[in-house]
């Protein structure tokens, strides 16, 4: 098995978040799915990590159809540095 990095383990509790923020219906037990098949190294392989997580996260068809373009926002580039600054705005204003 792969360790995992603290920043990825925040990146994908984040991501679960993202989801259900989304109407994605999601608990413990799917992030502790997400977090072992990083483990494995899923992870290491995008499309792998993709498809796996789309099999752990989503549960009725309108959430096969959106999850694709979810994945691709939250885990590009763009999307990391501004969930890092929306992150340094709001540890500013507390």
């Amino acid at each position: 098995m792969q360790p995992i990095t603290k920043t990825f383990k925040e990146r994908l509790i984040d991501f679960t978040m993202y989801c259900r923020e989304r109407q994605f219906m999601l608990g413990p037990q799917e992030t502790r799915d997400a977090f072992d098949i990083a483990k494995r190294g899923y992870a290491l392989d995008r499309k792998l990590f993709q498809y796996s997580l789309k099999a752990i996260y989503c549960k009725r068809k309108e959430h096969f159809e959106r999850f694709d373009e979810m994945f691709q926002r939250f885990w590009s580039r763009y999307y990391e540095e501004k969930l890092e600054k929306s992150k340094k705005q709001i540890q500013q204003l507390k």
